[in-house]
Parts: structure tokens; C-alpha cells; sequence
């Protein structure tokens, strides 16, 4: 890395003048000693100054490991999902969207096998997820989050999560706050755990072997290594092992938007036997699709078929097609398989100093699995011969051809046929993640002479991921030749099968085991700060720190080494050849005892990004304490997000939209144009090197109270506002508004569409506010202790707009939409715990609780909304309950219920076309509903 000297100088010059120049002109006062009796000093996360944890003037909740184990957690993921402050996005697995081109946005794309935090729902890319305070690299494919799954969680001692704006202290990607998983140290012994967690009603398993060591008194010996080893798997769960994945539910106004059924149902377009819109005899209504099975008045003669029902919708011109119930088929939980080492070792080199090595790294497997393919367009292969020729070289008419003359009028049987054909017979899509993650870590920490505080590192961080195609995707070219020889039938009712020659064919053209795409990011970092006792007020001492931080990143991501368009299905992502960038930045940061009661902290960061600028982004905090059992805190701040690569230089990529549309122009109210009404145009989004970062302003205020010796209460306002916001233009929403951005749209030299693009802009911003309420009660009882604790949040409003011009919308309490997207936005999480503790038991009991918020509204886009919808997605509430019991010998056994109650997700009249789950929300629920746990414990 090359950094220009004269700039860093101009920085540390810059920092330093706005620390007051009293400080210096003193000498420090001694620091106490630990055996002087003040409680230790130590470092938190939010602050570069070691401090009593009290002290602090932001939110700062902090989770032991202890409390993972009763409630059952052995994933980040998992934690992460029970943060009242976390939002319901797409950011995490569970969502299994993550592969899907289509539902990919310009801030989180390539998802496959990752996981993210998203505190305050702002999205993944303004969480910074830190371990032992300092940086991961994001993951390698999406290039933007850091990958929960890497999180050594079976070494890890405590969470602390900040629920503040942070960038004065980190810089970029803590405008939404900072998770810090803090591993453990001086650890000493040997111990195995073991743990399941087994659903009742089967599929979703998850079990987790991990081995956890350490040698060394470091107090003593001068020394302590400690060694972790993981491994985690975690179970498929299917779609069709969960009676309410059900996607169609006319009675509750759900059903799907599918004429690719295993039945094909046979599609207007010029040329081919159905040249366009029909009418039948005595019907005013006209139709675009014909299906032999719903014409007859028996789809449910097909395979998971049922009648299409345009009512609910919104396309009548389908009703002649059936429709599938391809949302049953989803899966609702990929499979997973993870493995973590944490190797690290502390040496004391004198009485005050500490040198560190650590290695951290993991190894990740994950399959994402789709329904089956669709053919639906002539370029997929989706004619289907009138034709072909014999042994002989004749032309005969296919075996198979669905010939419907005298059933729709104007049918052409001397003509091709377009088919919407759903291949169950060639297998869900899967496709296959791995990857792999390190960060590499030489630290060194202690006190120096005049008892000043340092610490430095300089380590390397790197994730690798690659994704290749399993089963169910097929060459286009190969696909295209087997259609055409008539010998593969697309016209099968329940129970029929395909002929061995037919099943050869598609077996021939799959493209299993064809490298989808991969990338790699990484980020090589030297950081220091130093924090002393600069100066006495008669409050007491001014405290300062100052950093520094250098940093690397580097992102790359490919294609397969295949033709993207030869494979059915897949559209063609952007390649990007390796970017970095450098980042150097200073820090500095005060806190000013004002009054005995008053504290005043400040922080002020200044980063130089060589590719896009520099940014100088304050911090103030208040904290004033007028009783021993009451004190208020308030804080502002400024921050800033850097563009991530692929938004600057990913180029374009294609993809499609997810249902059809009608060109706004040419089909502004339906009709029979078969070119513009019900169409699907490609969409391409674009990067763009000339955007600008992110900023951001935010601000709390809040209190904490103690009325009782055994009770506990903080409430603390909070407000994110967003600047020149990063994404692209959905297609959706370009459609929406039209008169906007229809430079946008491309059309032929007949004016219709053939294309949209979607460039990726800054656009108006965001903007959030809410209330964080944590209440903690800890209650002695002769031999009995009572621990409660609630955490929740509400968020009162959520706004977005695409520019200074359009008015906000907002947000909260509604299910998304594809315009702003579908990020879910409650108004009110919390999670609440009781435990109860008696000598060698305890038990602990805990209560879930998701918000109302309003469904899917018109969630094909026809501009109809089914009247037996409900107006509200239900609360939704899960009790879990466990005991863990000490008595053994060296051994501690926890068994619990999840899900006591064995509730179902609530119901939501949507499909996953946006949002996985069919008749349920993948965001909010638990698919795996009631399970049991168990969790082994032995010491050695």
C-alpha cells in the first residue's frame, strides 16, 4: 500500500487542532493502578477510550455467551435474528433469495451462501460486523457485508451491539450501528460441546460438534493460547413438509401467477398456432393462453395444477391456462455445512506489554434450491414442433403436439407452438456455495512510558467464494434440440412419465457442475490508537485518544468460465476485474468530565478514499447522571459509505422481470396486444464510477433509570437521516414512474419494449426514527434468582424517495413493494427473557414478538388486490423454553423447546415471487415451528 506522507501529516495535524491545546501543555496526572481500587478501565465498542463500561454516553447492549446457550443459539445468524433492532430483510439465508439474479439490488447482490446484519433495517452494507474490534473482509461474492457464517460463535465470550451512528470512530459502514464479537481470553482446560436442535415435524435438523481449548495463566505463565474447531450442519427443509407453504388459497385471496405448468399451457405470439387474443363463443372475454386441462375445466389433472384464477391476479385474458403451485415447491431452509477454527495466543513480552497472534478461518457449503424450469419464451427453447421428420426423412406430426382447432378459435395446427412448460422432470435448481474466509492478525498492546494506553495490529482478511450449478439447469442449445425432436412430451397429467429416450435427452443438456460465477475480497489493515489521562479538570481527568488507520480493499468478481446465455435460466451477471482501493484515515477522540454530573464526549474522523475523495465526520455525546439512580444521554453524528465496487465498476448485467407488465404507453389499461400487454423485457442494470458516497446525520437522545436497587430501565429516541442513497432503479418502479425515466426505456422501431434499464444512482436518500425500551430486573430470593430482561424497538417511521422532486413514502408497518423494495419494516420487536436459577438448575423462558404490519398489496402488478386478502399480516408471537442443569461432574446438559406453542407463521396472501414464502412471510417467520434441543457440555 501506498499512502502520500504529506497528506497523512496534514490529517494528524487537522485532528489535532481541534483537541484543545490545554491538554498538552500539562503533564499527564499517574494513571491509578488496577490495586488502587477503581474499577478497571477497558476498552468498548463505540470508543477508542478505555473506560468503566457504565460511563458510556451511546446505547451499548451486551450479550454473554451464557445467554445464547438457553435460548438455543448457535449461530450469528441466529443472534442477529433476535436484535429488536435488526431489521426483517433479504439479507440473511433463510430468505433463500440470495442466487436469484432477479431479486438481486444494486447494494446486495450475488447473496449465495451469505448472511448479514441489517441494524435498523437500513441494509447490510451500513452494519459493520467487527471481531475482536477490528474488521473481516466482506464476503466474496457480494463484496459489500461481511458473512455472518464466518463468526467463530462457539469461542466467542460476549456480543456487544451499538445500536449508534459510528462512522467518526470506524468510518465507513457503521452508520446503522456495530456488532462486535468478542472471543474469549485466557481461557484455560479442555472442553467438548455437542448440540441438536431436531423439528418436530422434520426437515430443518441442525447439530454442532466444536472442541474448545486453552493453556497458559497469562497473569502467571506470561502466556495463554487458545484453540477452537467447529462444525455445524444444518438440514434441507422443503416446502412440501410444511402444510401452510401453500400458495394457492383462493378462499384467503391467494393464488399463483404461473402458466408454465407441467401440463404446458400453449402462448399467444405471431407465427406460432396461436397467432394472438381469442374469444370463445358466448365469452366477451379474450384470452392470450390455452391449456387443453383448464379448457376441459380439469387442471387439477396435472401435476400440483390448479385452475388460474384471474380474479385474484388481476390477468383474465390467463384464465384459459392453468397455473401451478410452484410455491409449495420452494425451499424453505438451503442446507448448510460450516467449519470455524480460531487459533490465537497472547504473550506477555514485559509487565506492560502484550503481543497477539491470531488466525481465524472458516469454511462454508451451502445449496440453494429453486422450482424447477420454465420455458417461456421462442429463445428457450419453448417451440414446440408441428412437425419432424422419420427414419426416413418424412415429415410427420409430433407424437405430442396438442392440437386444440375446434377448441380455440383460429388455431393454427399447421404452425409451431409456444408453450409454457414447467419441467418437473429435469429437477429443482440448486446451486452450490462455497466458501472460504481468514483473517490473519499480529496485535501488540500495553501501556507505554507516562502511562499512555496503545494498541496496534496489522492483519489481512480474505473471503473466497465460488458458486456452481447442481442439478435442474440445462443447457440452452442442447435443450433447444431436444424440443425440437418431439420426442420429449410436455403435455403429462399426474402420474404419466416421460419415455427413457425423452428423460436421455434432458439427462444430455444439464449443466451440472457448470461454475456459475465467483469472486473474492479482502482487505489488509494497520491500525493504532494510544488514549491517556491528558489533563485535570476539578470534574475530574480529560481523556484522549488518537488513531490511525490504513487500510487496503480489494474485490473481484467473474463469470463462469461458460457462455452465460447457453444456460437456461441463468442471466448474465457483470464481471469485474480486481478493484482496490486505499484508505487512510486519522482519529481523534475526547471525553470532558464538564461537571461531577456532566461528561462530554467528542470524536473526530478524517478518511482519504484514493478513488473517490475525502470526508471529515464528527461525533458529540452528552451524558449527565443529576441522580446516582437517573442519568440522560444524547448524542449526534455525522457519517458517510463509501460506493462498494461493483456500484462503481460492476458494468451491466441482465435479468428480467419477475411477472408481467404492460408497457405504460401502448397498454396503459390492458388489451389484446400481445407485444405490449402481459410482456416480460429484459432488464439491465448498469454501474456507475461517478458516484458520490453516502452521508448521513443521526442523532439520540435518552435516559436510563434505576428507581429500585434490583431493576434497571433505559428509553432511548433515535433518527437516521441518508443522503444520495445508492441504488438502482427497479424495473418496477422505472414502469411506476414512467414519465420520469422513460429515457430509460428501450424501444424497437415499432415502439415497443425490448429493454429496461436500471442504472445505478444516488439517489434523494432514507430516512428512519424510533425508540429503543430495555428494561432489566435481577431479583435474589433466599436460594432462588430471578433475572428478567425485555429489548425492543419501535420504529415509528421509515421514509424513501427517489428524488428532491418526489414526495417520501412511507414505509413502516407495510409488507414492500418492488419500487422501494422489500426490506420489512415493523413497527414493534421484542424479545423478553425470564430466568429462574436454584444451586445446580436454571431455567429460562423467552417470548418473541413481531409487529402487524399491512400485506402485499397488488403483488403481480395488475392493479388488482384480491377482496379476500387480509388488510393485515398478524402478529406473531413464539415462546421457547429451556433448563440446564450443572449437578454432573465437569458436565452441564440444556434441553429446550423452541416454538412451545408449535405456531405456524402467520398467514400473508403473497407468493415468492418477491418474498419467499407461499402463504407465509420468510422475513418474520419460523418455518421449522416446534423443535427440541439439546446441548452437552463436558470439561476435561
Amino acid at each position: 500500500m501506498l499512502f502520500k506522507l504529506n497528506r497523512l501529516t496534514q490529517s494528524l495535524v487537522m485532528v489535532g487542532l481541534v483537541l484543545p491545546a490545554m491538554a498538552y501543555a500539562q503533564d499527564a496526572p499517574p494513571t491509578p493502578k488496577k490495586d488502587e481500587g477503581k474499577p478497571q478501565r477497558i476498552e468498548v465498542t463505540g470508543s477508542s477510550i478505555k473506560r468503566v463500561r457504565d460511563e458510556g454516553a451511546v446505547a451499548l447492549q451486551v450479550i454473554q455467551a451464557q445467554d445464547l446457550v438457553k435460548q438455543g443459539i448457535t449461530s450469528a445468524e441466529q443472534f442477529v435474528a433476535t436484535l429488536s433492532s435488526n431489521g426483517n430483510g433479504v439479507d440473511n439465508m433463510t430468505t433463500n433469495q440470495g442466487g436469484d439474479f432477479l431479486n438481486s439490488t444494486a447494494d446486495r447482490p450475488h447473496n449465495n451462501g451469505a448472511a448479514s446484519a441489517s441494524l435498523r433495517g437500513l441494509g447490510a452494507q451500513y452494519t459493520l460486523v467487527l471481531l475482536n474490534g477490528r474488521r473481516l473482509s466482506t464476503h466474496g461474492l457480494n463484496g459489500t457485508s461481511v458473512d455472518l457464517n464466518s463468526i467463530p460463535m462457539a469461542a466467542v465470550d460476549r456480543i456487544e451491539v451499538l445500536k449508534d451512528g459510528a462512522s467518526a470512530i470506524y468510518g465507513t459502514d457503521a452508520i446503522g450501528g456495530v456488532i462486535n464479537f468478542i472471543l474469549k481470553r485466557d481461557y484455560q482446560g479442555l472442553e467438548m460441546t455437542a448440540s441438536a436442535d431436531k423439528t418436530q415435524h422434520g426437515g430443518g435438523d441442525m447439530y454442532r460438534l466444536s472442541v474448545l481449548g486453552g493453556v497458559g495463566d497469562y497473569e502467571a505463565d506470561g502466556y495463554n493460547a487458545l484453540f477452537s474447531l467447529t462444525y455445524d450442519t444444518n438440514n434441507r427443509l422443503r416446502g412440501t413438509q410444511r402444510s401452510f407453504q401453500n400458495g394457492y388459497q383462493p378462499d384467503r385471496g391467494l393464488a399463483p401467477d404461473t402458466t408454465g405448468t407441467p401440463f404446458a399451457t400453449i402462448g399467444a405470439s405471431s407465427g406460432t398456432a396461436l397467432s394472438g387474443y381469442y374469444t370463445l363463443p358466448g365469452d366477451t372475454q379474450s384470452y392470450n393462453k390455452a391449456n387443453l386441462l383448464a379448457l376441459q375445466g380439469d387442471c387439477s389433472a396435472g401435476t400440483d395444477m390448479v385452475a388460474y384464477r384471474g380474479d385474484i391476479t388481476g390477468f383474465n385474458n390467463n384464465n384459459k391456462a392453468c397455473a401451478y403451485d410452484y410455491g409449495k415447491q420452494w425451499s424453505l431452509m438451503q442446507p448448510v455445512d460450516r467449519f470455524n477454527l480460531v487459533s490465537k495466543a497472547n504473550f506477555r513480552l514485559s509487565p506492560d506489554h502484550m503481543l497477539t497472534a491470531e488466525v481465524v478461518a472458516s469454511h462454508t457449503e451451502s445449496a440453494v434450491e429453486y422450482t424447477p424450469i420454465q420455458l417461456t419464451t421462442k429463445s428457450a427453447g419453448a417451440l414446440y414442433p408441428a412437425y419432424i421428420k422419420d427414419a426416413n426423412g418424412n415429415l410427420v406430426r409430433s407424437p405430442y403436439y396438442q392440437d386444440l382447432t375446434g377448441l380455440v378459435p383460429g388455431f393454427d395446427n399447421t404452425k409451431d407452438e409456444l408453450i409454457r412448460w414447467r419441467c418437473l422432470e429435469c429437477g429443482p435448481r440448486q446451486q452450490n456455495t462455497k466458501t472460504d474466509a481468514y483473517r490473519v492478525l499480529l496485535g501488540l498492546e500495553g501501556v507505554l512510558a507516562g502511562d499512555w494506553d496503545y494498541k496496534t495490529g496489522l492483519s489481512y482478511a480474505q473471503s473466497k467464494a465460488d458458486t456452481t450449478l447442481g442439478d435442474g439447469y440445462l443447457y440452452q442449445d442442447q435443450l433447444s434440440a431436444a424440443m425440437a425432436t418431439g420426442l420429449i412430451n410436455p403435455f403429462l397429467k399426474a402420474g404419466e412419465s416421460q419415455t427413457p429416450e425423452a428423460m436421455a435427452l434432458l439427462e444430455a443438456a444439464k449443466a451440472r457442475g457448470a461454475k456459475l460465477y465467483g469472486g473474492q475480497a479482502s482487505v489488509a489493515e494497520l491500525d493504532a490508537t494510544v488514549s491517556h489521562e491528558i489533563y485535570s479538570l476539578p470534574a475530574g481527568a480529560v481523556s484522549m485518544a488518537l488513531g490511525l488507520d490504513l487500510r487496503n480493499e480489494k474485490y473481484k468478481f467473474n463469470e463462469s468460465e461458460s457462455s452465460y446465455p447457453t444456460i437456461n435460466g441463468v442471466s448474465a451477471p457483470a464481471s469485474l476485474d480486481q478493484a482496490s482501493r486505499d484508505i487512510s484515515a486519522v482519529f481523534g477522540e475526547l471525553d470532558v468530565p464538564l461537571m461531577k454530573s456532566l461528561d462530554l464526549q467528542t470524536a473526530l474522523r478524517y478518511d482519504h478514499y484514493n478513488d473517490f475523495g475525502s470526508t471529515t465526520n464528527p461525533k458529540v455525546a452528552l451524558r449527565w447522571q443529576p441522580l446516582p439512580e437517573l442519568a440522560f444521554r444524547t448524542s449526534y453524528s455525522k457519517g458517510f459509505h463509501a460506493p462498494g465496487f461493483e456500484q462503481l465498476y460492476g458494468g451491466s448485467s441482465t435479468g428480467q422481470f419477475n411477472s408481467d407488465i404492460n408497457d405504460p404507453v401502448l397498454c396503459p389499461n390492458g388489451g389484446t396486444d400481445a407485444n405490449a400487454c402481459g410482456i416480460r423485457p429484459d432488464i439491465v442494470t448498469t454501474s456507475n464510477p461517478q458516484l458520490k458516497p453516502e452521508t448521513s446525520k443521526q442523532w439520540s437522545i435518552g435516559l436510563v433509570a434505576s428507581p429500585l436497587p434490583w431493576l434497571t430501565s433505559s428509553i432511548d429516541f433515535w433518527n437516521i437521516e441518508i443522503n444520495n442513497k445508492i441504488a438502482a432503479l427497479s424495473g418496477q418502479a422505472l414502469m411506476a414512474h414512467y414519465d420520469q425515466y422513460s429515457q430509460y426505456v428501450v424501444r424497437d422501431e415499432n415502439g415497443y419494449i425490448t429493454e429496461v434499464d436500471a442504472p445505478i444512482m444516488n439517489q434523494a436518500g432514507a430516512k428512519t426514527r424510533g425508540v429503543d425500551l430495555n428494561v432489566t430486573a435481577n431479583v435474589k430470593d433466599g436460594p432462588d434468582t430471578w433475572v428478567a430482561s425485555l429489548d425492543g424497538t419501535y420504529t415509528d417511521s421509515y421514509k424513501s424517495r427517489f428524488s428532491a422532486n418526489d414526495p417520501w413514502t412511507e414505509l413502516v408497518g407495510s409488507f414492500g413493494d418492488a419500487i422501494y423494495g422489500y426490506d420489512l419494516h415493523v413497527r414493534w420487536k421484542h424479545q423478553a427473557m425470564l430466568t429462574w436459577s436454584r444451586g445446580d438448575w436454571s431455567v429460562t423462558g423467552v417470548q418473541s414478538f413481531t409487529g402487524h404490519y399491512r400485506d402485499e398489496v397488488d403483488g403481480f402488478g395488475s392493479g388488482v388486490t384480491s377482496p379476500n386478502a387480509p388488510t393485515w399480516v398478524k402478529s406473531y408471537t413464539l415462546y421457547h423454553l429451556s433448563a440446564t442443569y450443572t449437578g454432573f461432574k465437569d458436565t452441564s446438559v440444556t434441553f429446550g423447546v423452541k416454538n412451545l406453542f408449535d405456531t405456524k407463521p402467520s398467514y400473508s396472501a403473497h407468493n415468492v415471487d418477491n418474498v419467499v414464502g407461499a402463504g407465509w412471510d420468510g422475513r418474520v417467520g419460523d418455518p421449522r415451528m416446534r423443535s427440541f434441543t439439546l446441548r452437552v457440555n463436558h470439561k476435561f
